[in-house]
């Protein structure tokens, strides 16, 4: 995933636009239940470039769950989130993930039950470079 100070030109490259890119977010993927067992959430569509800007979990349990979020493939993928939320709690992970097409966005959860897990952000024409 792209991250840092070029962020900015990569959207520019993306929607051919000087500046002020406007970019209107969707849900991507979820609600989803992620449990024990590794699930894939999202895949970027060809010819596409996946911008992810916000990640909210929520655990109904009563005890503190953690969340991982993988990009690629089953346990060979980099990490680029790791949650724990409360019991009976909700979390709001506010970012900037770019993900080139094909990526597969992945979740785990320490715990058998989860928590449910949803994406929201944009798909852009177009292959940052």
């Amino acid at each position: 995933a792209w991250r840092g100070p070029d962020d900015r030109a990569t959207l520019r490259h993306l929607s051919g636009r000087r500046s002020g890119v406007p970019v209107r977010s969707k849900r991507l993927w979820g609600p989803v239940l992620v449990g024990s067992t590794e699930v894939a959430l999202y895949t970027v569509p060809s010819g596409e470039t996946a911008l992810l800007k916000q990640v909210s979990i929520v655990n109904n349990g009563n005890l503190p769950r953690g969340i991982t979020l993988r990009e690629n493939f089953s346990g060979n993928g980099s990490a680029f989130m790791r949650v724990t939320v409360g019991g009976g709690a909700d979390s709001q992970r506010q970012g900037f993930w770019a993900f080139p097409p094909g990526t597969e966005i992945r979740g785990i959860s320490d715990d058998l039950t989860g928590c449910i897990v949803s994406g929201y952000g944009a798909e852009l024409e177009g292959v940052a470079d």
